[in-house]
């Protein structure tokens, strides 16, 4: 595990732009959660190579494994049928791509408001 005191001491201070740019000071273990965070997310995304958004879609609807997040998570828990080549975590994996449109969507392929 991640240490807080082996982030680097050049990091003192942070200014945080919120939305009233209120500077704020975050401490060395305010950094060591970031940066585990950060590199979990860098290795969740490069130790896999996933089909492309619209393959994985069609992917699900075509097993026809629900319409909401709760029917993904019981089908995966299930762990039957499970593809290596579509995330256990979509919203999580194509938030992070940019190209999350929701549950609604990514099993039924219909527009809905969980975007």
């Amino acid at each position: 595990m991640l240490d807080a005191s082996s982030i680097s001491p050049e990091r003192e201070v942070l200014q945080l732009r919120a939305s009233k740019d209120i500077p704020c000071k975050l401490t060395n273990s305010d950094y060591a959660i970031l940066y585990r965070r950060r590199l979990d997310r860098q290795v969740r995304s490069q130790s896999r190579r996933f089909l492309p958004f619209e393959e994985c879609c069609k992917w699900a609807q075509a097993n026809g494994i629900g319409s909401s997040q709760s029917d993904w998570v019981d089908w995966v828990e299930q762990g039957e049928g499970l593809c290596a080549y579509i995330p256990t975590r979509p919203e999580e994996y194509f938030t992070f791509t940019g190209e999350w449109k929701g549950w609604s969507y990514f099993l039924s392929g219909e527009q809905g408001d969980d975007v």
